[in-house]
């Protein structure tokens, strides 16, 4: 399974340099860098856990066309 935090400097900056996410996907890959989970993600971001999920989905799907 593909984490966020395993991802070296190099890779995290290839992929914020090309994926194009939106305000909130970046936000959540930077919540989920520091291995933060997503029931706290949601409650930092103000939304609901399903909508972290959904966020989190369409943000590995943009990491993984980049990688």
């Amino acid at each position: 399974m593909l984490r966020v935090h395993d991802f070296t400097l190099i890779e995290i900056n290839r992929i914020r340099d090309n994926a194009n996410f939106t305000k909130m996907e970046n936000k959540l890959f930077d919540l989920r860098n520091n291995e933060t989970s997503l029931e706290m993600c949601a409650e930092i971001m103000n939304c609901s856990v399903s909508t972290v999920k959904r966020i989190n989905k369409s943000m590995m799907s943009k990491i993984n066309r980049v990688m």
